[in-house]
């Protein structure tokens, strides 16, 4: 049983994180039968390095906590093709696997009656300082589907929710402005930082010229989504239901497979011999 994940961002490290915490700490309780060397985690990418717009010191150290988790990463790869039982990597690397999880992003839709001018890689839409679509009077975008290139960001925006938060805020702000003909204020990201959990007690956090990593990261990571949810009593129900999963070590996370007869294991004698 073998899970590969395509992309190395921070959706694909925190959700190989969570499937190999899933086969250290729950596989063999709810399924007995089974052992850990049967469930496979692997993380690819095209990317010389995991969480790409990280740190380099963030990056080696998510690859680290990965790599002791038991994940395979494989860096510097490009998916070829899959067909629902095989995913095919240039170079001729085979991944025999029925589940294959895609974190590597995604493409816009364009609007039609959008010129091809206006559209930039990955299908996102070019945008003047104000986040109007260019060409255009009266039309806008933000997020993940605005590409507001420039000197200071050649490649746009990173597709993070606080870019398209500031940038909503600020086109409402300048569209009463246009409204009472008063100038307008341009775009300015301001980057909080960025942060990733990798699983129990591993997280990496890159705020501006401070970055932590391990246990003191992932402590960050909790505060800032605790403060972040709506309403006092949410933020209780799940700090208790944080606090009772740290203590058990048993999360609420369960997997359903099919009835099968697992593969028998080679025995370590037999993988002395192979090695030899």
């Amino acid at each position: 049983m073998s899970f590969v994940l395509v992309g190395a961002g921070p959706t694909g490290v925190e959700l190989a994180g969570s499937l190999a915490e899933l086969r250290n700490h729950i596989l063999t309780r709810d399924y007995p039968d089974l052992q850990k060397e049967h469930m496979k985690v692997y993380l690819v990418d095209f990317l010389p390095k995991v969480l790409g717009p990280f740190s380099d010191e963030g990056s080696a150290a998510a690859k680290r906590f990965l790599v002791d988790m038991g994940v395979e990463v494989l860096l510097n790869v490009k998916v070829e093709s899959y067909d629902g039982e095989e995913i095919k990597f240039e170079g001729g690397k085979t991944i025999k696997t029925k589940n294959v999880i895609w974190s590597a992003g995604v493409m816009g839709v364009v609007p039609e009656g959008l010129s091809k001018d206006v559209i930039e890689r990955g299908n996102r839409i070019s945008v003047d300082s104000i986040n109007r679509i260019k060409g255009f009077e009266n039309v806008f975008a933000i997020g993940d589907v605005a590409a507001m290139i420039s000197e200071e960001t050649p490649k746009g925006h990173p597709g993070v929710a606080q870019v398209a938060i500031q940038q909503g805020k600020l086109v409402g702000q300048n569209l009463i402005k246009l409204i009472n003909g008063e100038p307008t204020e341009p775009f300015v990201y301001n980057d909080k930082g960025s942060l990733a959990t990798i699983g129990r007690n591993k997280a990496i956090a890159d705020l501006g010229k401070i970055k932590f990593q391990g246990f003191f990261a992932w402590l960050i990571w909790m505060f800032v989504h605790l403060i972040s949810l709506l309403g006092f009593r949410n933020k209780v129900i799940v700090f208790i239901n944080w606090i009772s999963n740290y203590l058990a070590n048993n999360g609420g996370a369960r997997i359903i497979i099919r009835r099968f007869k697992p593969e028998e294991l080679p025995k370590k004698d037999e993988q002395v011999a192979k090695a030899d």
